[in-house]
């Protein structure tokens, strides 16, 4: 099955219209080589047809740019001369037929259309899950600090069971109105501590010694609101 893709589309058109920017720069450069050995003004080793041929191949290498742009290598005096041009109708092909579609196949012969879309679609989330495992400063694998098989094991369990926990925080910060990424959350709640508030012997207001929580942003109040952070405190 077929499916389509809005922002894949955008993200394929934005990469081909800059690799057709950037061809267009090296064929105009090569252009210009060879218009200078035409007046005489170039050194270097002379170029044939079939040299300019091979550097237009090697500039047309990106995605597309050989049905894209059209080439036509001439001889004048012996000196190949470049002519180029986009085809704009193999661009109005291409925009209809190919960007932001993607050939989906499956053996679930069960599945309706939308089970399988749905299932490609949310491979993004399993390639999030990986990235958050990378993360410098959270849920990162590494450094493990283990050499045996059944530590590392160990290890491997307790990271993904860390990224268990994110994910259901996540969930429930964005069933509250906050939406935020695994890491950006965990930096929020990195920023709310709890603070023990000791005071020196003889006050005289007889302040009682208690555990509190820091300052916090509206952002931070509403998660600590949201996990019941507080009447965890108090319990």
């Amino acid at each position: 099955m077929l499916a389509y893709t809005e922002s894949f589309f955008t993200q394929q058109l934005a990469g081909v219209t800059q690799n057709l920017v950037k061809c267009q720069k090296k064929l105009m450069d090569l252009a210009q080589r060879l218009e200078k050995w035409r007046r005489g003004t170039a050194r270097g080793k002379r170029p044939t047809k079939a040299s300019v041929a091979k550097a237009v191949r090697e500039i047309l290498e990106p995605q597309f740019m050989k049905t894209l742009i059209s080439v036509r290598i001439e001889e004048d005096n012996g000196v190949p001369r470049l002519h180029y041009t986009v085809d704009h109708n193999a661009l109005n092909l291409l925009t209809q037929n190919r960007l932001g579609k993607t050939f989906l196949v499956t053996n679930r012969l069960h599945w309706t259309a939308e089970d399988v879309v749905q299932a490609y679609r949310s491979l993004t989330d399993v390639e999030e899950a990986f990235k958050n495992m990378k993360n410098l400063h959270f849920l990162h694998w590494q450094p493990a600090y283990h050499w045996t098989d059944q530590k590392l094991k160990v290890h491997g369990l307790y990271c993904v069971l860390a990224l268990l926990l994110s994910s259901l925080a996540r969930m429930l910060a964005s069933q509250n109105g906050i939406k935020l990424t695994i890491p950006a959350l965990l930096q929020e709640l990195n920023a709310i501590r709890e603070v023990a508030v000791i005071y020196p012997a003889g006050t005289l207001a007889h302040r009682k010694d208690h555990i509190t929580l820091s300052r916090m942003s509206p952002r931070q109040r509403k998660l600590a609101d949201s996990f019941q952070i507080s009447e965890i405190l108090q319990g």
